[in-house]
């Protein structure tokens, strides 16, 4: 992935949500998309009788892959990059007007 992308992933309870990234349909959760490496995204997930959800994806540091840099002297960073995208898990509440 070093073209300056990772894959990142979301999860909805119910799943089978519409996924947009950026306002962008990505799919049906659980979905999985590539972001930026250093870029927050927004996230907004869609269901018939369901609140939309919204919110922000960022991407951490991961002390493992700094180790791995720090121990090649570098080279890791050439195949993996310093962050990581960990699954955004997102639950859905039912609208009021689902729930007669």
């Amino acid at each position: 992935m070093g073209c300056g992308a990772e894959r990142a992933v979301l999860l909805s309870e119910p799943s089978h949500a519409k996924v947009y990234i950026d306002g962008k349909f990505v799919g049906m959760s659980p979905a999985s998309f590539l972001i930026g490496r250093s870029d927050d995204a927004h996230y907004r997930v869609v269901l018939d009788g369901y609140e939309p959800a919204e919110g922000q994806l960022q991407g951490r540091l991961a002390p493992g892959r700094v180790a791995g840099t720090v121990f090649t002297l570098g080279i890791y960073t050439i195949f993996s990059d310093l962050y990581y995208d960990p699954p955004t898990n997102v639950d859905l509440t039912p609208s009021p007007d689902s729930r007669s």
